[in-house]
């Protein structure tokens, strides 16, 4: 068997709701789709978030990642044994170094095609599944306090049995809102919170990080989420040895260097893997098991994303040990419309059914009359 077609197209899926970070704003999802055949006639499909430039350090571009699939990854991959990832892999570093989201999309619609092939579900292939049913958080983006409070209920009412706010805009805000959402819905219920990097990329402050996160653990917290920025290293372990809370690390860790460089520092508690940022799921898979080793616990999961990559970060956490529930899988629940159909999600969790590969099957007709790019 052997890779015969590599296809990228750039889509631009609409948000139900306006998704707004303290740094960013996403109102429509731009994503880069792979689909890889074989010459026994399996396709398997990938897909991508672009990153808001605020967040990423290498600035790919929905048409820059496009091109660099088509242009100049695929020729590198045709007549490879789809099952020779590693080898794929070292052949679209040597051919373009970085542009993890194009990679990630390739890798994911790899692994599709082997679950396809062979037909297991991607998570037998990597490791086998612990759980079958992953609870997800609700990841609500930033509104003013009687609406996040309201979309909060509703998020419960839908069996949602943890929250993470996006906070670091504005202090008062940030503890009203908490003010309401524990009056509300009580001590008990978990409430992470994301800064996104707000204390630098907003307030030019990382050194009031302490001191703005002392006065949210009032409001006992699960987690708290990159306070600063991805590359000050050194300010998050200051963070993370001073407070109370764990303390994720985000944006600070793309690759398996940043993850070992955060361990040893003790630059935050918890890794969180989004396969956009390790170019997919074999390096995501690398980095738990270095996290396994140092026994740091991870979290996965992407709120801002379709079906197809949601679906390989369940498979992901379905497979791992040391996976934090509840998972931020939920992307493809916030849009309006998608490239593929939603997948099982009932009660708060996903239901991942044992359908080979990923189980979210496409329309290769309707994806090329979606293309933008």
């Amino acid at each position: 068997m052997a890779i015969d077609r590599v296809k990228a197209y750039g889509v631009e899926l609409p948000q139900r709701l306006a998704y707004n970070l303290a740094v960013a704003s996403y109102r429509k999802l731009r994503a880069i789709v792979v689909e890889v055949g074989t010459d026994d006639g399996h396709v398997g499909i990938g897909q991508a978030t672009i990153t808001a430039p605020a967040y990423s350090p290498y600035g790919e571009t929905l048409e820059g990642a496009v091109h660099a699939v088509n242009e100049v990854l695929a020729p590198e991959l045709l007549g490879l044994d789809p099952f020779a990832v590693e080898l794929a892999h070292i052949r679209m570093h040597r051919a373009m170094h970085g542009n993890p989201t194009a990679k990630t999309a390739v890798d994911i619609a790899l692994h599709d095609a082997m679950g396809l092939s062979l037909g297991v579900p991607v998570y037998s292939l990597l490791g086998g599944p612990i759980c079958t049913e992953l609870p997800l958080l609700a990841s609500i983006g930033l509104f003013p306090t009687d609406e996040l409070v309201e979309l909060a209920v509703e998020a419960v009412g839908q069996g949602y049995k943890a929250l993470k706010i996006r906070v670091g805009k504005d202090l008062v805000d940030d503890v009203a809102n908490l003010e309401a959402l524990r009056k509300r819905l009580g001590e008990d219920l978990p409430i992470s919170v994301d800064f996104n990097q707000a204390m630098s990329e907003l307030h030019r402050r990382p050194d009031k990080a302490i001191s703005y996160i002392r006065r949210l653990e009032a409001f006992g917290l699960d987690s708290i989420e990159q306070p600063v920025a991805g590359e000050d290293f050194e300010t998050m372990a200051h963070i993370t040895a001073a407070v109370d809370t764990p303390i994720v690390g985000d944006e600070s860790i793309w690759t398996l260097q940043d993850a070992r460089r955060a361990i040893a520092m003790r630059a935050c508690d918890i890794v969180k893997i989004k396969i956009v940022k390790s170019c997919g799921l074999l390096f995501a898979r690398k980095m738990a098991v270095l996290c396994e080793a140092a026994g740091v616990p991870v979290v996965v999961g992407h709120g801002i994303a379709g079906s197809v990559q949601n679906a390989a970060e369940a498979h992901l956490a379905a497979s791992l040990p040391t996976w934090k529930p509840p998972g931020e899988m939920n992307g493809f629940l916030k849009l309006a419309h998608d490239i593929a159909p939603q997948l099982s999600f009932a009660d708060g969790s996903i239901f991942l059914d044992g359908v080979p590969g990923l189980g979210v099957r496409h329309d290769s007709d309707e994806l090329e009359q979606m293309a933008i790019a």
